[in-house]
């Protein structure tokens, strides 16, 4: 397949009031189109809370209700759909991925000279 005009990929996050937005990628301004997955999380406030809470924050990953949802189809008219439910079951992998990790995350916060496995 050839493209005339390569499109640009992209991985982001939006931070709003009341949901915060991460997904990634493709729009090709050429072509006016959109192909983006993102992972929103509502309700800001409790996730605020959870995200305080050491070992429940960690091993939710800060956010309570994750909702999987893609972009696609023209930049004048966009559709939004939640995705499959495949995409939630990465999401649970994740948790289970960060709740292996906790114990190791904790020892190092201990460690001096050490950051935490965010940064």
């Amino acid at each position: 397949m050839t493209r005339s005009t390569p499109g640009m990929f992209f991985q982001g996050d939006a931070n709003g009031t009341t949901v915060d937005v991460v997904g990634q990628g493709r729009v090709d301004l050429a072509k006016r189109e959109i192909d983006f997955q993102a992972l929103m999380a509502p309700f800001k406030t409790v996730n605020s809370v959870i995200a305080k809470i050491p070992l429940p924050g960690r091993i939710l990953g800060g956010t309570l209700v994750e909702v999987p949802a893609k972009v696609s189809g023209t930049t004048a008219d966009p559709k939004v759909s939640l995705l499959e439910p495949e995409a939630v079951g990465k999401i649970l992998l994740g948790i289970v991925e960060r709740t292996f990790l906790l114990p190791v995350e904790l020892i190092r916060t201990f460690l001096p000279g050490e950051k935490n496995m965010d940064g």
